[in-house]
């Protein structure tokens, strides 16, 4: 994941605690990046990381919670999962529910997989000292060996709550004006010819009554 490319929220307030600090290789109290606070309990923050060198064989995740340099807490997710991507979807190779943050590396081991990028969904954040929910993490590290695999460039996941939408209709009425040849009484020349049937107005046909 070093020097990888990283895809999440941040906010104006924090340029010094942007994306790029997930993969920099630096783990020191003050180095971290981080999103927007929200009181909104429901509130969830996803990371996403495409690796810099391509596929890679790997088999361990490490996620090194924050360490602010004026506070205790690590604004850690406590219920998160993590995909890879292999090309052609992601794939969950780790899910945690109520996982409480000692400050210490989390180390989330996997049966080998090759991939080229890395998504964690984080669905629960904890707070910060001001009671607000937030995502801060320090580092985040994929181990494992060079793959000489050409995989797919990572997508955005799907929801799952997204409909399959019906495809468009692109034919177009290829009758529409065109030369149509049709016998027509002298009588209703001038309102029934025969062009009126490639007309796209459809109307009622005059009648009268003594």
């Amino acid at each position: 994941a070093l020097s990888g490319t990283v895809e999440m929220e941040w906010p104006e307030w924090a340029p010094s605690f942007g994306p790029e600090k997930l993969v920099d290789g630096i783990t020191s109290a003050g180095n971290l990046a981080t999103t927007d606070a929200s009181a909104d309990v429901t509130v969830q923050k996803n990371v996403k990381i495409i690796f810099k060198d391509g596929a890679h064989e790997i088999n361990q995740i490490n996620l090194i919670p924050a360490k602010q340099k004026t506070s205790e807490k690590t604004c850690f997710p406590e219920n998160f999962t993590v995909s890879v991507w292999n090309g052609q979807t992601w794939v969950q190779v780790v899910k945690k529910i109520g996982y409480i943050s000692d400050g210490s590396t989390v180390s989330l081991t996997f049966d080998a997989v090759v991939c080229n990028g890395i998504l964690i969904e984080c669905t629960k954040l904890s707070t910060a000292d001001d009671g607000k929910y937030i995502l801060m993490m320090s580092e985040v590290e994929a181990w494992g060996t060079k793959s000489t695999a050409s995989l797919a460039a990572p997508q955005d996941k799907k929801d799952e709550n997204d409909e399959e939408k019906p495809p468009t209709d692109t034919r177009v009425n290829a009758a529409l004006n065109g030369t149509v040849e049709m016998e027509c009484p002298e009588w209703a020349q001038k309102s029934y010819s025969p062009e009126k049937r490639g007309c796209c107005k459809r109307q009622q046909p005059y009648r009268w009554s003594s």
